[in-house]
C-alpha cells in the first residue's frame, strides 16, 4: 500500500519568529519504507536537538537577544537600523558602532533624565559626547607557516589596499633557507616595499619562531599603519607552499581585534542627588586639644574613583593645655643630608610624654620633660613631602596635638625656581627663602657695567637664610645671590 507521512518541522527564524511547515512524505512500495523511516528518525532527531538547543547556553543567549531587540522596539529604536552593540562596564554603558558604511561622527547620541512618577530625580544618563568617536586603535592580524621547507617552496603575501591596489611579495627557498629565514626575508619584503610604506599600507612584526615542536613554526603580525576600522579593511592573502600551512588559509582583513576598532561612545549612569545638606555633631571631647583636619568625602554615584573631597582645619581648646613645635633645623625644602631637628615646648611641667609623629606614625619620645628637642635623620624617612606634628600628653591624661609642619625632603640635583631677595638696613641685611643644606653664593657691585664680585658663601640650615654686609657702605651697591650646588 501507500504510506502517508506527514512532518511539522519547528523552525526559528534569526528574527524570532515561529514558523510551522509541514513536509509530506508518500511511501508507495516496500522499498521505499526504509527512506521513509529514515525521514521520520531524521525528523526526531530534528526535533530533539532544536528542544536541547532552546535550553543550552547559545539558546538562553539567541532569547536574550531577542528579548532585548524586542524591549528596543517597544521604546521606538530600531536596533537594525542603529546597528550598534552595548555592553555594561562598571558605571558606563559601552556603545560600539559596527556599521562600518556610517563615519563615527554621523553618528549622535543624546541622553536624558527624567523624573517620572518618582519622589525625586536620583538616577541620571549622560552621554559621554555628543558623537561617536573613532577608535585609535590600529587593526591587525596574526599570520604563521608551519613546517620544514625545502628547496622551490614558496612564500607570498598579496595585499589588496582599501582603494583596490594590489601589492604582492614573496619569498622563494632557492638556497637550503630555514623556516626562520624565510620568514624574515618575507618580512623584509612587506616592510620595504613603497607601495605599503605609505599611509594605506601595513607594516610586518612581532615574528616569531617555535623551534621546540617537531615542526618549525613561524608567526608574524600584520598591522595596518593608519589607525582605525577603516585602514584595517586592508585585505592580506597568505599563499605558500602546501607543506607549509600557511594560516589564515583565506584573504582576510586586519581585522582580528574588531571589538577595540568599532566607533564607540558611553552612557554614563549616576545616582545620588544633586544638593545633600549634610548636619553632624563632632565629641572634641574625644579628641585632643590642638589643631586636627576635618575631611569630608562625596561620591557622585557612579564608583569610588570618582570621589571628590573638601578638608578644613580647625583647632580643639576644651582644656588649658598647649604646645608648640618648632622646626630649629630644616625648611620647606630641605636637602636629605641635613640633620632635622625639632622644638617641642608646652604650657605646663605636669608633661609625662611628648612624642614626634611624621611620615609611618611614631618617630620618637621624650617622657617627664616639658619640653623636648628632637633631631632626626633625614635619610629615615627619604626623599618626600613629609608632615610633622608633636603630641603632648601630661600626667592627668589631657593631651594637645600640635598644629602640623610639612618639610619636602630632596636630593641633589634639585631645580630651584628663582627667587627674590631681602634687604633691610642698617647694617646691611640680605634675606631669601633657601634651600635647608645648600650652599649660596653672595656677589656684589657698585655698577651694573661692571662684573659682580663673589663676597661670601652661606650653607643654611633653616629658611629664610640671611647675610650681613661686614664692609661700610660708602655708596650704591648691587647684589645677587646664586645657588652653588
Amino acid at each position: 500500500g501507500t504510506a502517508l507521512v506527514f512532518l511539522l518541522a519547528i523552525l526559528y527564524t534569526i528574527a524570532g519568529i515561529l514558523l510551522g511547515r509541514v513536509v509530506t512524505a508518500i511511501a508507495t512500495d516496500q522499498s521505499t519504507r526504509t527512506a521513509t523511516r529514515a525521514i521520520v528518525i531524521t525528523a526526531a532527531i530534528v526535533l530533539v536537538a532544536s528542544r536541547r538547543l532552546d535550553d543550552s547556553r547559545l539558546g538562553r543567549a539567541w532569547k536574550a537577544i531577542r528579548e532585548d531587540q524586542t524591549a528596543a522596539s517597544f521604546m521606538g529604536v530600531d536596533p537594525i537600523r542603529t546597528k550598534l552593540l552595548a555592553f555594561a562596564i562598571g558605571d558606563r554603558i559601552e556603545l560600539q558602532s559596527f556599521d562600518p558604511a556610517r563615519p563615527a561622527d554621523a553618528t549622535t547620541l543624546n541622553a536624558g533624565s527624567a523624573q517620572g512618577t518618582g519622589n525625586a530625580l536620583v538616577t541620571f544618563l549622560n552621554a559621554s559626547r555628543p558623537t561617536f568617536l573613532e577608535s585609535p586603535a590600529f587593526g591587525w592580524r596574526s599570520f604563521s607557516l608551519t613546517g620544514q621547507p625545502t628547496n622551490n617552496y614558496y612564500a607570498q603575501l598579496i595585499i589588496t589596499k582599501t582603494n583596490g591596489t594590489q601589492i604582492s611579495v614573496g619569498v622563494t627557498n632557492t638556497s637550503s633557507l630555514t623556516l626562520h629565514q624565510m620568514a624574515v626575508a618575507l618580512v623584509d619584503q612587506i616592510n620595504t616595499n613603497a607601495g605599503l610604506l605609505e599611509a594605506d599600507g601595513l607594516v610586518a612584526e612581532d615574528l616569531q619562531t617555535n623551534l621546540v615542536s617537531q615542526s618549525p613554526q613561524v608567526e608574524f603580525t600584520l598591522r595596518a599603519r593608519t589607525a582605525g576600522w577603516a585602514a584595517a579593511k586592508i585585505r592580506a592573502d597568505l599563499d605558500a607552499s602546501a607543506a607549509l600551512s600557511p594560516s589564515p588559509s583565506a584573504p582576510v582583513t586586519l581585522e582580528e581585534n574588531l571589538a577595540d576598532l568599532r566607533p564607540r561612545n558611553h552612557l554614563y549612569v549616576t545616582a545620588g542627588l544633586t544638593q545633600f545638606p549634610l548636619t553632624f555633631n563632632l565629641d572634641t571631647t574625644s579628641l585632643p586639644d590642638g589643631f586636627h583636619e576635618l575631611t569630608v568625602v562625596a561620591y557622585e554615584g557612579s564608583q569610588v574613583r570618582t570621589q571628590t573631597r573638601i578638608s578644613r582645619r580647625v583647632q580643639v581648646q576644651n582644656r588649658a593645655l598647649k604646645a608648640t613645635l618648632s622646626i630649629l633645623s630644616g625648611a620647606s625644602n630641605t636637602f636629605l643630608s641635613v640633620p632635622l631637628q625639632f622644638s617641642v615646648v608646652a604650657n605646663t611641667n605636669n608633661v609625662a610624654n611628648i612624642e614626634l609623629f611624621s611620615t609611618g606614625g611614631l618617630l620618637t619620645n621624650l617622657t617627664g620633660q616639658s619640653s623636648a628637642v628632637f633631631t632626626l635623620a633625614g635619610s629615615r624617612l627619604g626623599v618626600g613631602l613629609h608632615p610633622f606634628h608633636a603630641l603632648v600628653t601630661t600626667s592627668a591624661g589631657w593631651r594637645y596635638q600640635t598644629e602640623t609642619r610639612w618639610i619636602r625632603l630632596v636630593s641633589p640635583p634639585f631645580t630651584e625656581p628663582p627667587f627674590s631677595i631681602g634687604l633691610t638696613s642698617p647694617p646691611v641685611t640680605l634675606s631669601w627663602p633657601a634651600t635647608a643644606g645648600r650652599t649660596y653664593e653672595i656677589l656684589s657691585a657698585t655698577d651694573l657695567g661692571q662684573a659682580f664680585e663673589l663676597r661670601d658663601s652661606r650653607t643654611p640650615t633653616n629658611s629664610p637664610a640671611t647675610w650681613v654686609e661686614p664692609a661700610p657702605l660708602d655708596g650704591r651697591r648691587i647684589y645677587r645671590v646664586r645657588t652653588a650646588n
